[in-house]
């Protein structure tokens, strides 16, 4: 699944958006294909293609994967998730963001991370949100 440019070579962004144009020349795509291009127009609308993403497990069934601009990735990227996973440990993190669809929100500003006790990564997750 696509998720972001940011950390690609600008050779691999280049090559990716002229497979994009041609995947949307095409006549008859697969639904892959078509899910690929959604959210692919979906980042770029939305100012968020080439920001770093992240990972939020909200339940057992889903994951949505959070955008944020360098300063607040920052706040969060000293998580090793396989660290966390060897100490069980998780972390609780507190934010603002955007809704943007059921798996994409945009996160303007994380307020406060905690690395706490528990089996799961990202077991409590507090955010705001407005909904488009």
């Amino acid at each position: 699944m696509f998720e972001s440019y940011y950390g690609i070579p600008k050779s691999t962004i280049t090559k990716f958006e002229l497979m994009i144009d041609s995947l949307r020349n095409q006549e008859s795509i697969s639904l892959e294909d078509q899910l690929l291009i959604e959210r692919f127009n979906v980042l770029r609308n939305n100012n968020l293609i080439n920001k770093p993403p992240f990972h939020l497990e909200i339940d057992s069934s889903q994951i949505i994967t959070a955008y944020l601009d360098e300063k607040e990735y920052e706040k969060i990227k000293q998580f090793d998730r396989q660290k966390l996973i060897n100490e069980k440990k998780k972390v609780n993190i507190v934010f603002k963001g955007q809704v943007i669809r059921d798996d994409i929100l945009d996160c303007y500003k994380i307020i406060s991370t905690e690395k706490i006790r528990g089996k799961n990564i990202l077991e409590k997750i507090n955010f705001e949100f407005n909904k488009l």
